[in-house]
């Protein structure tokens, strides 16, 4: 795992408010206010266009990454739907944020405040598949949502992986009750499906085309005595190693990412859930189990 794939603690440095000084970011206040975050050894900072209107980002590379090394700082941006009528907007307003805040690539990249509208005005732009697209040519690390609506809109949000695979020939089947999650916080529940799809996608991946029946995925999310159970079964050509019941992630085998399976472990033991993994006859399961809660 890079060390820059890793948040340190838990806490991110917002850059949606900060310090003014007669219309203008207060530089020198920034500077000392990131200055300390990173010395108390933080590192995680999260940015938007529209926050400031424009200067968060200008403010990210002023205090940030004109100052520190790429490696030693997370930095998260958005594409939110005021920046964008058509798919031919988004690359240029995307290569435009990379530019504003000084970096070649961004850790995280989100699909901004997604609801029901938002997220159909992202579908029918094809801006889930534009932004996957650029996770592909190294400019974006993670790709994910921010998330502001009721936990059953996750069935809807789930089709835009199902697209991506059906684009690269894979079979997705998903079987999920968003109101068994209506407990969840929903950015819990993007960064949890949205790194376990993305581990599973990218092992399938792996698997020629021409073998199109290996090249499976099954998603599941139920209510089962008293839990909420999600499962992740995908199709593996090269069976993992497994280490205390989960994927053993080395340099020559990527397919399992470290910071992927320590955020979904991480979701799990928030709610008092655990992971657990299996994999047999080259099918690898991910176990999610999750204490029911009453609504």
């Amino acid at each position: 795992m890079n060390k820059m794939e890793r948040i340190n603690k838990k806490l991110g440095f917002g850059l949606m408010r900060l310090p003014m000084k007669d219309g203008e970011v207060d530089i020198e206040q920034t500077c000392l206010m990131v200055d300390e975050f990173i010395k108390a050894g933080f590192n995680y900072f999260d940015t938007a266009h529209g926050y400031l209107s424009g200067k968060s980002e200008k403010a990210a590379k002023t205090c940030l990454t004109s100052r520190y090394p790429r490696e030693s700082f997370i930095l998260t941006n958005k594409l939110t739907d005021e920046y964008f009528k058509t798919n031919d907007d988004i690359r240029p307003f995307f290569e435009s944020q990379l530019e504003l805040c000084g970096v070649d690539y961004f850790d995280f990249y989100l699909m901004h405040a997604q609801n029901k509208a938002r997220f159909r005005y992202f579908k029918e732009r094809n801006a889930y598949e534009t932004a996957i697209e650029l996770k592909k040519e190294g400019k974006i690390r993670h790709f994910g949502i921010s998330f502001h609506d009721r936990a059953e809109v996750l069935d809807a949000i789930l089709t835009s992986k199902s697209i991506y695979c059906q684009g690269q020939n894979i079979s997705l089947t998903c079987v999920a009750d968003g109101r068994a999650l209506h407990f969840m916080d929903t950015i819990d529940i993007s960064s949890l499906f949205g790194n376990a799809m993305d581990n599973a996608i990218e092992s399938v991946r792996q698997i020629p085309e021409e073998e199109s029946e290996k090249r499976l995925i099954h998603l599941s999310v139920v209510k089962q005595k008293g839990f909420v159970r999600i499962r992740v079964e995908n199709y593996c050509e090269k069976e993992p190693v497994l280490k205390d019941g989960m994927p053993v992630t080395t340099k020559k085998d990527t397919r399992f990412h470290g910071y992927g399976l320590k955020s979904i472990q991480s979701t799990a033991r928030k709610y008092g859930g655990s992971v657990t993994a299996s994999v047999k006859n080259h099918w690898f399961e991910l176990r999610i189990l999750l204490p029911e809660k009453a609504e």
